[in-house]
């Protein structure tokens, strides 16, 4: 079920997809409820992310933004957006990003400045995510060791410097995300951009 406000373009006929934006029963005691009911939240870092946290719903939220505040609910999931230079388009490597000011970087103002611009999550990595919130609901997730390993170590990275903005502690980054990144630990080289 798709929430948000009749502003939005309509989607496709679906199977098992309700955009229920568009219909009668649309309204904002009826947002709450869907919001307090759902099995669980995909969506960004806005204003509703919270909500289901209030009823004990676990959240996949996508383009978690700044990367050093992490997603603050515990059993959800997150992906944060990348951090890329505008001159080389080179990508910044989470210590780069997690162990300076640049942790902190929310609005677009603060990205000019720093000449930075940040990469939204691909449609893969929302369905990777989605994926596996599904499967942990299901009690079927799993993990490596390396999986661990990399959870842990973005996990420390972003506590090394946490400051009274800082959360997520409890909640995890997606495994397929970090998986897919996990150059990012390494020092920056020329090959790592995006595309």
């Amino acid at each position: 079920m798709r929430l948000g406000n009749p502003t939005m373009k309509p989607l496709p006929q679906m199977p098992n997809v309700i955009d229920y934006v568009f219909t009668d029963a649309r309204s904002e005691w009826m947002d709450i409820f869907l919001l307090g009911s759902c099995r669980c939240f995909l969506g960004s870092d806005s204003g509703p992310v919270v909500v289901p946290a209030l009823f004990g719903r676990p959240a996949a939220v996508i383009g978690m933004i700044p990367m050093g505040h992490g997603f603050i609910v515990p059993d959800s999931l997150y992906i944060p957006k990348l951090y890329q230079s505008r001159k080389g388009g080179r990508c910044l490597i989470f210590p780069e990003i997690l162990l300076s000011e640049l942790r902190d970087l929310w609005t677009t103002e603060q990205f000019e400045e720093t000449d930075l611009t940040w990469v939204d999550n691909t449609r893969q990595e929302i369905s990777a995510l989605t994926s596996e919130m599904l499967d942990r609901l299901d009690g079927v997730a799993s993990y490596t060791e390396e999986d661990e390993r990399l959870r842990n170590a973005f996990r420390s990275l972003l506590l090394a410097k946490s400051n009274e903005k800082t959360s997520g502690a409890g909640s995890h980054i997606g495994r397929d995300f970090i998986q897919q990144h996990k150059a990012l630990f390494e020092a920056p080289d020329s090959d790592n951009k995006i595309a």
